[in-house]
């Protein structure tokens, strides 16, 4: 028992002296120009600093093209992951720049009002005035318009009776169209015009097109409901020249056929369902609401001009 205990104080006389060797060995280790530490030589000073530059350097050399190694294929799969996400939201951009139902029916009328001749004069474009018509009644019917948009049906199967009957020059524009018929005689002095007829057909076209220009400027202006909109748009556009009963239909349709809400007529005028709308969905069809009323208006003052021209108004009630 008294041997184990002296082998131990031994052992720790041992460490105790070994440590204290290294300590200083550490803090003093390029004082001696050659030494050995457990079989492994200690460099100089001057060495010592020498391959610390070199491993430094090669160090830094191999870090360097293992960088370059890996940047390369990082690269790749960044400009991949890129390619990808644009492939992901291409069609969500395509979504936003889809035309909503106005902007179509704005991109209809857009090719009617054309220039022609030397002057370049602006003259309307009979066929394409026509189409845009059967798709500015299917709007109609989209909002509650009824009545209007049975009218507007009506009136533009007048047009087209004559239409089909004449060549291509006589009606190519509205003025040829309408200086064919008036050569006809149909019509008598002071815009007396005969019912049924292309120049009837035209001009409650063009009240019906006012109303409508009317109504989405209040929408868009102005604080009202689209059942408001509607009665002020009719009180000045079309009751004037509507007879009693016909006021008494054309309000009671209006009353009931609108929608109660800016937010439903827009989601209808834009073609989408009014619980499902979103707010940029609204804010593109008012958008595209503003660009059709920017089409109508030197439209609906050309179409008004040439009527004046050929004493072709009739403001009788009907």
């Amino acid at each position: 028992m008294k041997r184990l205990r002296r082998s131990e104080v031994v052992c720790a006389f041992l460490v105790v002296c070994l440590g204290v060797w290294l300590v200083n060995s550490s803090i003093e280790p390029y004082h001696s120009s050659s030494s050995h530490i457990f079989g492994v030589k200690t460099r100089t000073r001057e060495k010592t600093l020498q391959w610390n530059a070199e491993e430094e350097e090669a160090t830094n050399n191999r870090l360097f093209r293992l960088f370059r190694a890996k940047a390369k294929p990082q690269q790749h799969t960044r400009e991949a992951t890129t390619k990808r996400r644009f492939r992901r939201s291409k069609p969500e951009a395509q979504q936003h720049e889809q035309l909503t139902r106005m902007g179509t029916l704005a991109k209809a009328f857009e090719s009617v009002l054309t220039k022609r001749g030397p002057r370049m004069f602006c003259e309307i474009d009979t066929h394409q005035l026509l189409q845009a018509c059967r798709k500015l009644e299917a709007s109609m019917r989209s909002i509650g318009q009824s009545q209007a948009a049975k009218e507007m049906e009506n009136n533009i199967c007048k047009v087209e009776a004559l239409y089909k009957q004449t060549t291509d020059k006589q009606r190519r524009t509205l003025t040829h169209l309408l200086e064919y018929e008036k050569s006809l005689g149909i019509h008598e002095p002071g815009g007396l015009l005969k019912d049924p007829s292309a120049a009837i057909g035209l001009l409650w076209i063009r009240r019906s097109l006012s109303f409508q220009y009317k109504m989405y400027s209040i929408l868009l202006t102005e604080k009202k409901t689209p059942t408001e909109a509607a009665l002020d748009a009719y009180n000045t556009e079309l009751r004037p020249f509507h007879a009693w009963p016909l006021q008494r239909l054309y309000t009671l349709a209006l009353k009931t056929g609108s929608p109660s809400q800016s937010r439903d007529i827009m989601a209808r005028l834009g073609g989408y369902n009014k619980d499902d709308i979103t707010w940029s969905q609204e804010q593109a069809t008012r958008r595209d609401l503003q660009q059709l009323l920017r089409i109508w208006r030197p439209l609906l003052s050309r179409w008004k001009q040439i009527y004046h021209d050929l004493d072709l108004e009739d403001t009788r009630r009907v």
